[in-house]
């Protein structure tokens, strides 16, 4: 995980990276104090059960590098694959985020039509009302023709 730029391990792989360091350290401590040792004068038999001791020791010193070593890469492993996962985690966060743009604009197009729609809606039921009134009109006017010609045929009449 990177914040700010700096690399942050997960508290697993550091757990496992300090023990692996610590058993590493701990090995090489044990062959340096041995190696240093002041013995007083013994055997030969003596002697070599001591270079036995030591060629253990440092047999243990080998194993606890190579399981440090082993460790070291297995954090690395697991670092990658954290920085890949969390790069696909923030691909899904910018479509995610593409969607919820794409939904917001979608959603104001349909309110501005809806909009449109009431207001199309109204001026049709204005024209309607309109349409009637000038219809109703129209009657009248024809009613008042009809009338006034009826007068002038009884008087032409």
């Amino acid at each position: 995980m990177e914040a700010w730029g700096v690399k942050i391990m997960s508290n697993e792989l550091m757990i496992v990276l300090a023990a692996a360091s610590m058993a590493s350290l701990a090995g090489g401590a044990l062959v340096a104090w041995v190696t240093a040792r002041q013995y007083p004068g013994t055997g030969p038999e003596e002697e070599g059960r001591r270079e036995l001791e030591l060629l253990e020791l440092r047999e243990a010193a080998g194993q606890s590098r190579r399981e440090s070593q082993a460790a070291g890469q297995h954090a690395r492993a697991r670092d990658a694959e954290l920085a890949e996962a969390q790069a696909h985690i923030h691909t899904l966060e910018d479509q995610a985020a593409a969607y919820l743009r794409q939904y917001a604009q979608a959603k104001n197009m349909l309110k501005a039509e809806i909009r449109q729609k009431t207001q199309l809606q109204t001026e049709l039921a204005a024209a309607g009302a309109r349409i009637e009134s000038l219809q109703a009109r129209v009657q009248e006017m024809e009613m008042e023709r009809n009338a006034i010609t009826g007068s002038l045929r009884r008087l032409s009449a």
